[in-house]
């Protein structure tokens, strides 16, 4: 058979990443698509959405997010905070505290 699975389009290509097999993420460009996103929305529901599947992401298994640390993911949003309402600084929070508690790793700069 022929698989098309070379054909991304919107949010498949996040789908199709995440749940093939165990969980762990096989592409960083998609997170970092997502990461992308969150930094250039003006849409603050929008980026709450983006910040919780990007959560989800790690949070799904801690070889996530130990794999995504090279795109600095979570110094960058911890050090824009400050600009952030209150409900993302709450997201952001979380993901801190899966990172420092359960993948024991404290995110660095």
């Amino acid at each position: 058979g022929n698989s098309r699975s070379q054909t991304p389009s919107g949010n498949n290509l996040y789908d199709e990443k995440r749940e093939q097999g165990s969980g762990k993420v096989r592409d960083l460009e998609a997170v970092q698509m997502l990461q992308d996103i969150f930094l250039k929305a003006e849409n603050k529901d929008l980026q709450a959405e983006v910040l919780t599947r990007m959560f989800k992401i790690f949070s799904s298994h801690t070889e996530n997010y130990k794999m995504c640390q090279e795109l600095r993911t979570v110094p960058l949003l911890v050090l824009n905070m400050g600009g952030f309402p209150s409900s993302l600084q709450e997201i952001i929070l979380k993901v801190l505290e899966y990172a420092v508690t359960v993948v024991n790793c404290v995110p660095e700069q």
